[in-house]
C-alpha cells in the first residue's frame, strides 16, 4: 500500500500544475467511486456513482469534475482492483484536483440498502457534511438513492426549493406502518401524488390558534378544537393527546384495512386502490356513501384525506379535505393534530363535532393497539 501511496503522490505532484482554474462563483466537486460493501454488486455502486455525479451537475453552484479524470489517477496508481485506495487519506490526496470530494459506501442489511456519504474538504481533510440514505426496495430501484443524496448535498451548499423525494415500491408488499425506531427512511412517491400532497398541505399553512387554550384543554385530558378565524373556505383545527407511541398512532391512521372495525356508523369500506403512498376507499354509512383519497407522507408524518364524491350532498358542499399530523411527545405519548377545510353541514357546530368524533376514533384505535 505504501508503494501505491508513493505512486499516487508523485502523480499528483506531476498533475498539479495542470489543475484547472475553476470559476470563482462555483465549487468544484468530484464523486469518488462509491464502494460496494459485503454482498452489494459492484455494478450497482458504479451506477450510483455515475447517477450521483449527474444529480450534482444539475446544480448552478457546483462544477462537477468528470469521473474520467479520477480514473486516470486510479488507473496509474492501482494496477489491480485490490490496490485501489480506500483510505480517507488516499481519497483526499486524489481530491486535490478539486475543492470537495464526495466519498461513500453502499451496503445491504436484509431488504434494506444503505448509502452513507461524506463530503470531504480536500484542503483540510475535514468532513464538512455526512448523511445516510436508506430504502427498503428491490435492487432495480436502488438508483433512486442518487436523487435523494444529490438533493441533500445541494441543500448543504445552500440551494433551496428542491423537490422532496420519497421512495416508491413496485409492489405494496411493505406495510405503511413499517418504520423501525432509530432508522431514518427516505421515501419517493410518484410526481402526481407528491404534487397532490403539496397542494393539500397548504391546508395546514397559516393556521393560528390560541396555544394557551389548547394546552389547557390537553392538560385536562380533553380534545381541543376551534374554528380558524378569517379562513375561506372554512377551516377547523382539532388536537388531542394519544397515550401511545407515534409509530402506533401512524399505524392506526395508515392501516386503512382496519377502518371498518373502529369507525362508527360504517356499514362497509371498499378499498378501490391501495399503494404505499396512496389509497382510495369508498365508505358506506347509514346516511351516505363517500369516495375518499388518502395520501401518506412518511417523513412529516402526515396523512391527507380528500373526499371526492358524497351521495348525501349530491355534489353540493362535498370536497372536504383533512390533514392529520403525528407529533411525538415522548416514547409513550403522541399529539395528534387534525385540520379540516370545508364542511358538509350548514351548522358550523355540526361540522366541528364530526371532526372531533373522527379524531377521537383514531385516538381510541391507537390506544387500544398493542404497544
Amino acid at each position: 500500500m505504501k508503494k501505491s501511496f508513493s505512486r499516487l503522490l508523485l502523480l499528483l505532484i506531476t498533475l498539479w500544475p495542470l489543475a484547472p482554474s475553476w470559476p470563482a462563483d462555483k465549487i468544484s466537486v468530484a464523486v469518488y467511486p462509491i464502494k460496494a460493501v459485503g454482498a452489494v454488486d459492484q455494478s450497482i455502486a458504479a451506477n450510483l456513482t455515475a447517477l450521483l455525479g449527474y444529480e450534482l451537475a444539475q446544480s448552478p453552484k457546483l462544477l462537477v469534475v468528470k469521473e474520467d479524470m479520477l480514473k486516470v489517477l486510479r488507473g496509474r496508481q492501482a494496477p489491480s482492483q485490490s490496490d485501489l485506495c480506500d483510505s480517507i487519506f488516499c481519497q483526499v490526496e486524489i481530491g486535490k484536483l478539486v475543492q470537495k470530494m464526495v466519498v461513500g459506501e453502499l451496503l445491504i442489511l436484509g431488504p434494506r440498502y444503505i448509502l452513507t456519504l461524506s463530503l470531504v474538504d480536500v484542503r483540510t481533510g475535514n468532513v464538512d457534511f455526512s448523511d445516510k440514505v436508506e430504502c427498503l426496495c428491490p435492487e432495480d430501484q436502488v438508483d433512486q438513492l442518487a436523487a435523494i443524496a444529490g438533493n441533500r448535498i445541494r441543500e448543504h451548499f445552500g440551494e433551496s426549493g428542491l423537490p422532496v423525494e420519497r421512495l416508491t415500491w413496485k409492489s405494496a408488499a411493505l406495510p405503511r406502518g413499517f418504520q423501525p425506531s432509530g432508522w431514518e427512511f427516505a421515501y419517493v412517491t410518484s410526481p402526481e401524488n407528491a404534487e397532490t400532497m403539496r397542494q393539500l398541505d397548504q391546508i395546514f399553512q397559516d393556521v393560528s390558534i390560541d396555544a394557551a387554550a389548547e394546552q389547557s384543554s390537553l392538560d385536562q385530558g380533553k380534545l381541543y378544537s376551534t374554528r380558524i378565524k378569517n379562513a375561506k373556505p372554512d377551516k377547523y383545527y382539532a388536537s388531542g393527546i394519544v397515550e401511545a407511541p407515534s409509530a402506533v398512532v401512524w399505524q392506526a391512521l395508515s392501516d386503512v384495512e382496519k377502518y371498518e372495525k373502529f369507525l362508527p356508523g360504517i356499514y362497509s369500506i371498499s378499498i378501490l386502490e391501495n399503494a404505499p403512498d396512496k389509497a382510495v376507499i369508498q365508505i358506506v354509512s347509514n346516511i351516505r356513501t363517500v369516495t375518499t383519497e388518502l395520501y401518506f407522507d412518511y417523513p412529516s408524518p402526515k396523512m391527507f384525506w380528500k373526499e371526492l364524491e358524497d351521495s348525501m350532498s349530491a355534489g353540493i358542499n362535498s370536497g372536504v379535505s383533512r390533514v392529520f399530523k403525528v407529533e411525538p411527545l415522548n416514547d409513550h405519548r403522541t399529539k395528534l393534530i387534525m385540520v379540516q377545510e370545508g364542511g358538509r353541514f350548514l351548522s358550523l357546530e355540526s361540522s366541528r363535532n364530526e371532526m372531533e368524533d373522527l379524531l377521537q376514533d383514531f385516538k381510541k384505535r391507537a390506544e387500544a393497539m398493542p404497544k
